[in-house]
């Protein structure tokens, strides 16, 4: 049975640490559920920089091999990135246990992870390969994807999504008329009301594809 766990580890010890250098403004999200390992392109949210500059600085990024801006809305913008062959002891350890990244965002030079492993065991064994090659992880949480009271929509929404889906429904966002702005509930998640948006956005998103794509 899979598991999932909150995790925490440096930028320089896993990507775009050169492009989030000296940028504090600039913030980085994981726009979907990605496979981590050879090969894969993620799609990202990038906020703080407009869509020229935005590539730019990923383009002179040492874990970049190139990059393409696919939208922008408003002051953020998504974006596909082709990662290099740099190796980073975190991203290879996640690649040997099959675990896969289901959320993810860069605060303050520090990448905060979502991450989903096939078994308790495998989370076992990528920890202790972390420590035995000196990375620098924190494990803020571990739970069962299916077992945390959340029903079905559990394995659709990432935490922050489901937190922020709630928050805006409990304080009136989606009423009419509306009783909160964007503004007031990103404050009341400690988040800008770009960023609020943006999760408001992609949890819908998640919660109508899995469920128009359900035969019921």
């Amino acid at each position: 049975m899979s598991v999932m766990a909150h995790v925490s580890v440096p930028a320089d010890e896993f990507k775009l640490a050169r492009t989030l250098h000296g940028h504090d403004s600039l913030r980085i999200e994981i726009e979907r559920v990605v496979p981590l390992g050879e090969g894969v392109v993620p799609f990202l949210w990038v906020t703080g920089l407009p869509a020229d500059r935005t590539r730019r600085r990923l383009r002179r990024d040492e874990d970049v091999e190139r990059v393409a801006v696919i939208d922008h809305v408003e002051n953020a913008v998504l974006v596909r990135v082709w990662w290099t062959d740099r190796r980073h002891a975190f991203l290879e350890t996640l690649v040997a246990v099959e675990a896969s990244c289901v959320d993810g965002v860069v605060r303050d030079g520090t990448w905060y992870l979502e991450l989903r492993f096939p078994s308790r065991e495998s989370l076992s064994d990528f920890y202790r390969e972390c420590l035995d090659r000196d990375v620098t992880l924190d494990v803020s949480g571990i739970y069962d994807p299916e077992g945390r009271g959340r029903s079905g929509v559990s394995a659709t929404l990432s935490d922050r999504q489901y937190e922020t889906l709630r928050t805006a429904f409990e304080t009136g966002y989606f009423a009419i008329p509306r009783e909160i702005t964007l503004e007031e509930l990103g404050d009341r998640l400690g988040i800008s009301d770009t960023a609020a948006s943006q999760r408001i956005r992609r949890g819908l998103r998640r919660l109508l594809a899995e469920e128009l794509a359900s035969p019921a």
